[in-house]
């Protein structure tokens, strides 16, 4: 487990275990104060290309 900061946000990191193979898949869980917030972080994050 790591934890890092993201666009000002504090996240956390986990390994999936030795089952799961490193490959390039991610997902990152943001916690919003509101829909409007989860909005512009989508935006922002899908609006550069995903």
């Amino acid at each position: 487990m790591v934890e890092f900061t993201a666009i000002g946000i504090s996240c956390i990191g986990l390994k999936g275990g030795p089952e799961l193979k490193h490959n390039e898949a991610f997902s990152f869980q943001f916690a919003t104060d509101d829909q409007a917030e989860t909005d512009r972080l989508w935006n922002a994050i899908v609006g550069n290309g995903g």
